[in-house]
């Protein structure tokens, strides 16, 4: 049975020890999601912040993707929006069978 594993990943290099991690559970068939939430700044409208913020996201996900190693799965990018709240939203809709991320001691 192939399992949904999310990954959460927050830019900072202590968050990229979760990779290997996923990966070596991951299986042929499974779909590995890699989530970064961005809150939204400043507390006033900025032109294309957001989308800005998505690019960067897609972009940092592409340059991890090799320290899950050789996987023969899925492997997914998601942007959410406020880091907290987003995360739990999705969550909650996607239920992933596995989550992993790594401690901020």
């Amino acid at each position: 049975m192939s399992k949904h594993i999310c990954v959460t990943v927050d830019g900072s290099p202590l968050s990229l020890h979760a990779l290997p991690v996923a990966g070596a559970i991951a299986e042929p068939g499974d779909v590995v999601e890699l989530v970064t939430a961005v809150d939204p700044v400043p507390p006033f409208p900025v032109p294309g912040y957001a989308e800005a913020a998505a690019r960067w996201v897609e972009k940092r996900h592409e340059e991890v993707k090799p320290l899950l190693g050789d996987v023969s799965c899925e492997v997914r990018s998601t942007y959410l929006e406020r880091a907290a709240r987003g995360l739990r939203d999705f969550l909650e809709e996607t239920c992933p069978d596995v989550l992993v991320l790594a401690t901020h001691g």
